[in-house]
């Protein structure tokens, strides 16, 4: 019972945070702009969108199946790409849920374990950060004047303001507490079974945390790596054009904004509901000068045509393992 008491919480929770960040991107909206804004549209570039989106599921696989090669080098694309929708199905549901959730598709089809498998996926995810990282800078150093001072003043200085207030002493406390978590653990794991599965788990998440070093042709894993976030820079620039208000943005500013963008997946609501719409939102009105309810569009156009693609791929997915998995039985 307990169990689904917190089950019910986090959904509720994150679902709430979501309607927050909704209420706060949409209030003030005129409708009738916006809707004007959705009827302007070319939705030939939509359609673009789509299919940028659609082979972005595909190198997303192909890299995380180079990162898990070394524990299965026969482990075959389907599955990879399986857990990979079936991962992105379940983000849209509970926030971060479709790590864990695509973590657990790969034993099922493969000899990778499931914590190594989940270590592959963190390995990714200080993958992707490093490439955030690498585009804002780019994009500040080439034209700092245009682009710094908002960066600054929205994005930074919020940070600090937190970080200096109440920040420093939560992270102080959080690393008191892991540090007595882990003292606890070290004396416990001569004496507990369970204590030692964890540790064993702990290792085989290490594991795959680098097995990026292990891998074979790095190159490849590098440049599917920037064929991916290219091809998610394309599909902010198919929105740009496909609404007359932002055909005047540059390549460096549609890739700024979709920098910015990705920032909404670190704020725990399903999918990025409400927490991208305000981001992108605020970066084309307050950086470009454009209506808020342009912003709005924006934002719409790129986040639900992507979400109805992730939901149309991973149910397509879970349809794909269920049977893959049934006919396994069977033999």
């Amino acid at each position: 019972m307990n169990r689904r008491v917190g089950k019910v919480l986090k959904y509720s929770l994150s679902f709430i945070l979501a309607g927050v960040l909704l209420h706060f991107a949409f209030k003030g909206v005129a409708w009738a702009d916006f809707v004007a804004g959705v009827k302007s549209t070319d939705f030939r570039y939509v359609l673009l969108l789509l299919l940028c989106s659609s082979t972005a599921f595909v190198f997303r696989a192909l890299r995380w199946r180079q990162l898990l090669r070394p524990f299965d080098p026969e482990i075959s694309f389907s599955t990879v790409f399986d857990g990979v929708n079936i991962g992105n199905l379940s983000n849209c549901v509970l926030p971060f849920a479709g790590e864990f959730v695509r973590a657990g598709v790969i034993p099922a089809g493969s000899r990778v374990s499931y914590d190594k498998s989940l270590g592959t996926i963190a390995m990714e995810r200080v993958w992707d950060l490093i490439a955030i990282v690498l585009i804002v800078v780019g994009v500040l150093i080439a034209d700092w004047q245009d682009f710094g001072e908002f960066f600054s003043e929205k994005i930074l200085t919020p940070l600090s303001d937190s970080f200096l207030g109440k920040g420093w002493i939560l992270m102080l406390v959080a690393l008191a507490v892991l540090a007595l978590l882990v003292l606890l653990i070290l004396w416990l794991r001569p004496r507990s079974k369970f204590v030692r599965r964890f540790c064993d788990a702990i290792v085989g998440m290490g594991q795959g945390f680098v097995s990026c070093m292990k891998m074979k042709n790095k190159g490849l894993f590098i440049l599917y790596t920037l064929v991916l976030w290219t091809l998610y820079w394309l599909m902010c620039l198919c929105i740009s054009r496909g609404l007359p208000d932002t055909q005047g943005l540059s390549l460096v500013d549609t890739m700024f904004v979709m920098a910015i963008g990705n920032f909404a997946s670190v704020i725990p609501v399903p999918g990025g509901f409400g927490a991208y719409h305000y981001i992108v939102a605020l970066t084309l009105s307050g950086l470009f000068g454009l209506p808020w309810e342009t912003g709005i569009v924006f934002a719409t156009l790129c986040h639900e045509s992507q979400a109805i693609n992730m939901i149309f791929f991973g149910i397509t997915s879970s349809a794909h393992r269920a049977w893959t998995l049934r006919r396994r039985s069977r033999v």
